[in-house]
């Protein structure tokens, strides 16, 4: 029962109390990477509150050629896929986005949310990771 009527999703009744006793802060970062670049580890996010991760999407900056995708991978300093591992994708044209399948969702204060890119994709491709999450304030 939430604020006198029944609900029958337990889940949604947890979220609808919790948001109307603390306003929640939802914000974005972005991040890129050339494909065919270098391989590099970019920090998206450092975490200095424990925070949930609400969407990620791929947007494709520059079109990616019709050659094999490399392994792109969110994670953490600890765990460099705990988020997301997949492959990128081929022949897209630019401004093609995907949203991402997350493994998990929580991050813990005092994480960092990474994004890897292994780089040497043989033809062009550059993208865009966009992290959307919120946490609450107290």
């Amino acid at each position: 029962m939430v604020n006198g009527e029944t609900v029958a999703d337990g889940e949604e009744a947890t979220t609808t109390l919790f948001n109307q006793m603390f306003p929640v802060h939802i914000s974005r970062t972005s991040v890129s990477a050339d494909l065919s670049g270098s391989a590099v580890t970019l920090v998206c996010i450092h975490a200095e509150r424990a925070l949930t991760l609400k969407k990620a999407t791929l947007l494709y900056t520059e079109a990616s050629s019709a050659d094999a995708g490399i392994t792109l991978e969110i994670g953490k300093e600890s765990d460099r896929d705990y988020y997301y591992t997949g492959t990128s994708e081929i022949s897209k044209s630019v401004w093609y986005s995907k949203d991402l399948d997350l493994l998990q969702t929580s991050v813990t204060a005092g994480d960092t949310v990474t994004f890897y890119s292994p780089g040497s994709k043989s033809g062009a491709g550059e993208v865009m990771l966009i992290i959307e999450y919120y946490y609450t304030v107290s």
